[in-house]
């Protein structure tokens, strides 16, 4: 996450903030340009903004309460505009008011959105909402699992998070429940998938890993794309080899700090049988 400075008095500012702490200038994100911009007070009666650099007006995402939102929207004397922001208007589906505890979650899974959906406007990525396609749109349902069955996961763009996952004790509890070995109790992300376009991208919390970052890439012919990539210099990471759930893959580092995984698809195995291709190799 960049560094931002109030356009007021040049005071350093983070990207949650709605107020600079020296000058007290109203401070809202504008995903347009991807800058946080200091209003000119005070706020007009219907809470039209106007910033402070250029004169655009602009008002404040109508979840600015509920989800601590600070990003704000084009003010439209009309009253048609929209209400939430672009991050806002991704979420399908959230707690019900009167649910404090999913509430409260909701808040925190909120500001976490608002992050990634930065991140995906800083490098240059499409986002296109459920809104703009109903078919394949990006979407999030914030459910909560102690008021019903949620299955988390994502599926033709729509992105189900379990809020319930946000309290240690529920985490482990379900950890144990499902038996299962790789969820992180302490909460860390070691795999997520997100759908842009036709491609997956793969997302983990960062570690104790000795790289910028890992990129995971398919080849038609994988052996062909590892020597082309070790001729040229390429560092062996791990070598490419077949795995037991059916891909073969290796993985290589550049000299900029990154490495890549090559990876081709060798066989189609069910969930079962990866599951117990693992089972034998812990024997």
């Amino acid at each position: 996450m960049r560094a931002f400075a109030c356009q007021n008095c040049q005071q350093l500012v983070f990207f949650e903030n709605s107020e600079c702490l020296r000058c007290g200038s109203a401070l809202g994100f504008v995903p347009e340009q991807r800058d946080l911009l200091a209003f000119s007070p005070p706020a007009e009666a219907d809470g039209t903004l106007t910033a402070l650099r250029g004169g655009s007006r602009h008002r404040r995402c109508a979840n600015a309460l509920i989800a601590g939102c600070n990003w704000v929207v084009p003010a439209d004397d009309s009253g048609e505009g929209p209400e939430l922001c672009a991050s806002c208007r991704l979420t399908r589906t959230r707690p019900a008011d009167d649910d404090p505890v999913g509430m409260a979650a909701f808040l925190d899974a909120e500001t976490a959105k608002r992050r990634l959906v930065f991140q995906l406007l800083e490098l240059g990525l499409p986002i296109v909402s459920r809104l703009e396609d109903p078919e394949t749109g990006l979407a999030f349902d914030l459910l909560s699992s102690t008021a019903e069955q949620v299955v988390t996961g994502h599926e033709n763009g729509v992105v189900t998070i379990d809020l319930a996952e946000s309290d240690h004790a529920h985490r482990v509890r379900v950890q144990e429940e499902l038996g299962e070995p790789y969820r992180l109790a302490d909460g860390m992300l070691v795999h997520a998938e997100l759908l842009i376009g036709d491609s997956v991208v793969m997302v983990k919390d960062a570690g104790d890993d000795d790289f910028r970052a890992l990129l995971c890439t398919y080849w038609p012919d994988v052996d062909a794309a590892w020597e082309r990539a070790v001729a040229a210099g390429a560092e062996v990471v791990f070598p490419l080899s077949d795995q037991f759930y059916g891909e073969r893959s290796g993985r290589i580092g550049d000299p900029f700090g990154n490495q890549w995984m090559l990876c081709a698809r060798i066989e189609a195995l069910s969930h079962a049988e990866i599951a117990a291709r693992e089972a034998h190799l812990d024997q």
